[in-house]
C-alpha cells in the first residue's frame, strides 16, 4: 500500500512481473517447435539493464560444423537453490570494498533490505544458499552511494557472479524543528523506504545520513504525532547537501471515497492525504497527518472489474481542525490517449520458457544475455507506441524466463556479438523447453556524446539498423557507450538518433566486435574492423 501510495503522490504508475514456473497440467513438459534465427524485421526500443562490468569477455569455438555428440543439457528449474558471489569495488575499480552492505532485492521496491550481507575484507558477499529467481543485486557502504545490477537470472543448482562498482556517496544533514521553533527530537529520517538508510534526531533536532547517491531524493519523517509530509532533496555526485524542517501542525482528516458510475466490485484499497489512512469500518479513510497553509491533494486508488479507479481532489487543511472531504473516483485514464477504462479481456496468464543458449558448434554458452518484450499490463497502447523490452543475463547457458501465454520469442546474445533467438508458444501455468542457438554473427561497439543523450536513446533507441529500427540486443549506458549483437556478416546501415547527416555504412566480420570509436563526429561516413 505505500507503494501505491507513493505512486500516487507522484502520478506514476508500478507493473509488477506475473509469477511464473507452474508445471504443465500433465506434469510432462511439452518441447517447443522453436522457431529461431533473427531475420526478420527487429522489434522496436529495448530497456537497459545494466551489465556486470567484470564479466570476462567470451571466445568461444568457432569455425567447425556442429559437435557430432553435442553434451546432453538437461532443462533448468528455478525450483532450488544456488550461489551469488558478489564483488563490491569503487567506481574506477581499483579498490574492493569492505563493509558494503550487500543485498538480493525481490521486489519492485526496496523497503527493507532482509536477504543481505556484508561485504568481506576481499570485498566479496557471497549467498551459498540463494533462492533461484529473477532479481536484482544491489550494495552500499559507508561514505559510497548505492549501485545495482538488475534483472539476474540464477537457476536451481547454479551461480551467478555480480560486480558492482560502488560511486562516492554525499552525506545529508540538517535540523528538525516543532511548529513553535524549537527542536524535534526522536523524529525518523528516512530515504524512500530504505530502512538502511534512516537515522534519528538528537536532543537538538540534528541528525546525520550516511551514503547517498547522486540525484533526487524522498526523505520521509515520522514524528511522535504521525507520518509528515515527505520532504524533497537532490544530491551531487560526492557532495553533501543540508535539508532543515520545520513542521507544521497536525490535524485529524477523514476522506469518504465517492464512486462514479457503477459501484458493483468496486473496491477501494488506498487513500492519500500526505500520509496513507487507515480503512474505517464505515467505508471512509481516516488518519492523522501534517497540516499546512499550502494546498494539499488528497488521492483515492482501487479497482472495479479489473479496470482501475482513481479519485483526486486539492485541499486545504489546518493544524488542530479536523477535516472530513468527499473525493469522486472512476475510471482511470493514462496520458498521452493510453485509456484504461475500456472493456477488455482478463489478464493473460502465464508460462515459462526453460532451457540452454548453445553456440554453433553445440557447445554451452557462457555470460548469456536475455532480452524478451515486456509483459502486457492491460492497458493499451496507441497505434504508433513501440513495444518494449526487458533484458536479462544468466552466467551459465541455462536459463528460466515467464512469459505471458501465447506466442513469445526471447532472444540471446554474448558479448563478443553472437545471437539467436526462439519463439514458442505456451499455454497458462504450462512451461515450455527450447534452446537458443547463437549464430556466428558479429557486433558494434563505440561511443556517443554523453549530453546529447535522450531518456529513450538510453532506453534502446538510439541506433537504427537497415532501416528496421532499433534492434532488441541493443545496450546503452548513460556515459555515452552502446553495444550492438547479432549482426550477420557484410555491410549494414546506421543511423544513431543523435547524429546528423547520412547513415554510417559498418562493415561487419564475422566473429568480431567492430569498434566504431566516437559516431557522434559528423564527418564518419563509414567504419569497419
Amino acid at each position: 500500500m505505500r507503494a501505491r501510495a507513493r505512486w500516487m503522490a507522484a502520478v506514476g504508475l508500478v507493473t509488477s512481473l506475473g509469477v511464473a514456473a507452474l508445471l504443465h497440467g500433465a506434469l510432462t513438459p511439452e518441447r517447443a517447435s522453436p522457431r529461431g534465427g533473427d531475420g526478420g524485421e527487429h522489434p522496436l526500443t529495448a530497456v537497459r539493464s545494466t551489465p556486470s562490468p567484470s564479466l570476462p569477455e567470451v571466445a568461444p569455438s568457432r569455425g567447425g560444423a556442429p559437435d557430432p555428440s553435442p553434451v546432453e543439457l538437461q532443462a533448468p528449474t528455478m525450483k532450488g537453490q544456488g550461489q551469488v558471489t558478489v564483488r563490491v569495488l569503487d567506481a574506477t575499480g581499483s579498490r574492493t570494498l569492505s563493509g558494503a552492505r550487500v543485498a538480493i532485492i525481490r521486489e519492485s521496491r526496496i523497503e527493507s533490505w532482509t536477504e543481505a550481507t556484508t561485504s568481506d575484507d576481499s570485498g566479496a558477499a557471497v549467498f551459498a544458499q540463494a533462492h533461484a529467481g529473477l532479481f536484482d543485486v544491489c550494495a552500499r557502504g559507508a561514505n559510497h552511494g548505492m549501485a545495482c545490477e538488475t534483472n539476474v537470472g540464477l537457476v536451481a543448482g547454479g551461480e551467478l557472479r555480480v560486480e558492482l562498482r560502488l560511486p562516492k556517496g554525499g552525506h545529508l544533514e540538517g535540523q528538525v524543528f516543532l511548529p513553535d521553533g524549537s527542536p524535534a527530537q526522536g523524529v525518523m529520517l528516512r530515504i524512500g523506504e530504505d530502512a538502511d538508510l534512516s537515522a534519528w534526531t538528537d536532543t537538538e533536532g540534528r541528525y546525520r545520513l550516511s551514503g547517498l547517491s547522486s540525484g533526487p531524493h524522498v526523505v520521509t519523517l515520522t514524528t511522535q504525532e504521525g507520518p509528515a509530509f515527505p520532504r524533497q532533496v537532490m544530491m551531487e555526485s560526492g557532495e553533501d547537501a543540508r535539508l532543515d524542517v520545520r513542521l507544521a501542525g497536525f490535524t485529524d482528516v477523514k476522506v469518504v471515497p465517492i464512486r462514479t458510475g457503477p459501484r458493483k466490485g468496486t473496491v477501494v484499497d488506498s487513500v492519500y492525504a500526505g500520509a496513507e489512512l487507515s480503512r474505517q469500518k464505515d467505508g471512509s479513510w481516516a488518519g492523522r497527518v501534517e497540516a499546512s497553509e499550502r494546498n494539499i491533494n488528497l488521492y483515492v486508488s482501487g479497482e472495479s472489474g479489473g479496470v482501475q479507479v482513481r479519485g483526486h481532489k486539492e485541499v486545504t487543511l489546518s493544524p488542530g481542525i479536523p477535516a472530513v472531504f468527499r473525493v469522486p473516483f472512476g475510471p482511470w485514464k493514462l496520458p498521452a490517449l493510453i485509456w484504461t477504462d475500456t472493456p477488455r479481456q482478463r489478464s493473460p496468464g502465464h508460462f515459462e520458457l526453460a532451457g540452454h543458449v548453445v553456440l554453433a558448434n553445440g557447445r554451452p554458452a557462457e555470460h548469456v544475455h536475455l532480452v524478451r518484450a515486456k509483459p502486457w499490463d492491460g492497458t493499451a497502447r496507441c497505434g504508433n507506441t513501440p513495444p518494449s523490452y526487458e533484458r536479462f543475463r544468466f552466467d551459465g547457458s541455462a536459463f528460466v524466463v515467464p512469459f505471458q501465454e501465447g506466442e513469445a520469442t526471447l532472444y540471446a546474445w554474448t558479448e563478443d556479438g553472437q545471437a539467436g533467438s526462439v519463439t514458442v508458444t505456451g499455454t497458462q501455468n504450462g512451461r515450455v523447453e527450447a534452446n537458443i542457438v547463437l549464430k556466428n554473427t558479429g557486433g558494434i561497439t563505440g561511443t556517443v556524446d554523453a549530453t546529447t543523450l535522450k531518456p529513450e536513446d538510453v532506453a534502446g533507441g538510439l541506433i537504427s539498423l537497415d532501416d528496421r529500427g532499433p534492434p532488441p540486443t541493443q545496450v546503452v549506458h548513460p556515459d555515452g557507450r552502446f553495444f550492438v549483437a547479432g549482426l550477420e556478416p557484410g555491410e549494414h546501415s546506421m543511423r544513431v538518433e543523435s547524429r546528423q547527416g547520412a547513415p554510417l555504412r559498418v562493415l561487419i566480420t564475422e566473429g568480431r566486435l567492430t569498434n566504431l570509436g566516437n559516431v557522434s563526429q559528423p564527418d564518419r561516413a563509414e567504419s569497419g574492423p
